[in-house]
């Protein structure tokens, strides 16, 4: 769940819990009773899981996810993530864009009433040195100009690969994200993994994992939904 957070900044928990309840099926925490079509407590030690792998395996009652809402789930997936360094709380957020916006934008206004106010005192002449001091104080102005604008679509362009998050991937974060967008390709084009059930666990191992977190596998999510 947090390799899916970080991929996207976005928790989806008809994927991630399925998604987390195979990996404690992997490590042997549990197992999916097909006939009955219930998830049963093999293994009650939880000193090898993570917070959020903690929550949903003691959500487990009567061979169901019980009383777990999705914003416990949301909100512990993302104290993990924190916890691993896998994130760190954005230097940009919100308020920062809006603040950085609104002073590039009354900047912007400033420089064309300075402009306008320029450009009609300028008086045309035929003095040669005086075209060339106008047109190195037009390139200034319009580098005054540009200088904002260049650097909001700097912060745009970050934000927008930020999402605008309240957290930015760590540079642990950023290299695993890479990692996992390769998975992901390779899951997506060269792997017939999307046709696979919750019984190929024991052959795709965390493969199979990530083809959930990936939504490359509705199968696995219908089938463990239903328990």
């Amino acid at each position: 769940a947090e390799l899916s957070y970080i991929d996207n900044f976005e928790i989806s928990p008809k994927n991630d819990i399925p998604a987390t309840l195979l990996s404690l099926k992997l490590k042997g925490k549990i197992s999916f009773d097909e006939y009955n079509e219930q998830i049963v407590i093999e293994n009650d030690s939880v000193d090898d899981l993570s917070g959020n792998e903690i929550l949903v395996f003691y959500s487990i009652i009567n061979g169901k996810v019980s009383y777990l809402d999705d914003s416990t789930f949301i909100k512990k997936v993302k104290e993990d993530a924190l916890k691993n360094n896998l994130l760190s709380n954005s230097k940009f957020g919100g308020k920062f864009l809006n603040t950085v916006l609104s002073f590039i934008t009354l900047f912007i206004l400033f420089m064309i009433c300075v402009c306008f106010i320029w450009i009609r005192g300028i008086h045309v002449s035929s003095d040669a040195i005086s075209t060339i001091i106008t047109k190195i104080f037009s390139f200034l102005i319009i580098l005054m100009v540009c200088s904002p604008l260049a650097i909001g679509a700097y912060i745009y362009t970050y934000l927008s690969k930020n999402e605008n998050n309240e957290f930015a991937r760590t540079a642990t974060g950023e290299d695993i994200n890479k990692k996992l967008e390769g998975l992901k390709n390779y899951l997506k084009d060269y792997s017939s993994i999307d046709e696979m059930d919750e019984n190929g666990l024991a052959l795709w191992e965390d493969y199979l994992i990530y083809s959930v977190i990936f939504n490359q596998n509705d199968t696995i999510v219908k089938n463990i939904s239903d328990k």
